[in-house]
């Protein structure tokens, strides 16, 4: 007489196991596919890169000026609408180009924008193949002044009036010292040794023809100097990366510079930004001379 409720008592043990274990492999699965989800956002966060603008360049970093930012500044736009899964930011913080140089070797920028290839810079950072834009190295001199050279032979020559200024931290200042001129890098402002020049505290002002150009272009100073025809040094501009950027990233980057090189749209950035106003027009891959 017992034994009937006993059998009847272990189908709904069975019963009541199963759908503790059905429930188990519920939420277990639950749990891998919350997992999951937060797997493939992480993996689809977007990476960020630290960069600055240079202090004193506007053809290359204007962030005050939303419609011509500036080369870089615009070329970090187009890389991020290549790769929308790359951020490059911290280009509306200024600081002056040799503290970004320090920065970038010690980590704490990922990329810049804009500097020329230097056997003292290759043995800290990591340069990029796609050239960015070519440059030209020319000279303005005061607008009386009837000097005329044509190589760094002839401003040698001249003795000790051969005073050239360019800006700190640039690669002219160990280009120029090569050839035994005289350089005065102490300031790191284009308009500074644009005022230094004018004042006649040195006779040759040396720089790109883009940032020549940028300078003079709707300056009021600009009719008191003159460009000498000379072009004394050709070559390309790249963006560069910490070494600590892993080769990822690197090869990211290379690809996005290859297709904008590739689809014209490098080309085009730089017809924006390219120096009119020198007398001679740099175009295609820098040759250097």
């Amino acid at each position: 007489m017992t034994s009937a409720p006993q059998a009847a008592a272990a189908p709904r043990a069975i019963t009541t196991g199963a759908l503790a274990r059905a429930a188990g492999r519920y939420l277990l699965s639950c749990a891998l596919l919350g997992l999951a989800a937060l797997g493939t956002h992480a993996l689809a966060a977007p990476l960020t890169l630290r960069t600055a603008a240079q202090e004193g360049v506007a053809a290359k970093f204007s962030p005050g000026t939303p419609a011509r930012p500036g080369f870089c500044i615009e070329l970090f736009r187009r890389i991020e609408r290549a790769d929308p899964e790359l951020r490059i930011s911290g280009d509306k913080r200024i600081i002056p180009l040799r503290r970004i140089e320090l920065m970038l070797a010690a980590g704490e920028l990922d990329v810049f924008c804009g500097l020329l290839r230097t056997p003292k810079r290759l043995e800290s950072l990591v340069f990029l193949d796609e050239p960015l834009f070519p440059i030209q190295h020319r000279i303005v001199v005061r607008r009386d002044d009837p000097v005329d050279v044509q190589d760094f032979a002839a401003i040698v020559a001249l003795g000790q009036d051969n005073l050239v200024m360019t800006t700190q931290g640039t690669a002219y200042v160990p280009l120029l010292r090569s050839h035994n001129i005289t350089v005065d890098d102490s300031m790191i402002r284009l308009d500074l040794v644009l005022d230094k020049l004018l004042a006649q505290r040195g006779r040759f002002f040396y720089q790109s023809d883009m940032n020549l150009d940028a300078l003079l272009n709707g300056n009021p100073k600009a009719d008191q100097v003159r460009w000498l025809p000379a072009v004394f040094h050709r070559e390309d501009q790249f963006m560069v990366l910490g070494p600590h950027v892993s080769p990822q990233t690197r090869e990211r980057l290379e690809r996005v510079l290859a297709r904008l090189s590739r689809s014209g749209e490098l080309k085009r950035l730089y017809e924006r930004y390219r120096p009119r106003a020198s007398g001679v027009m740099a175009s295609g891959p820098a040759r250097k001379s």
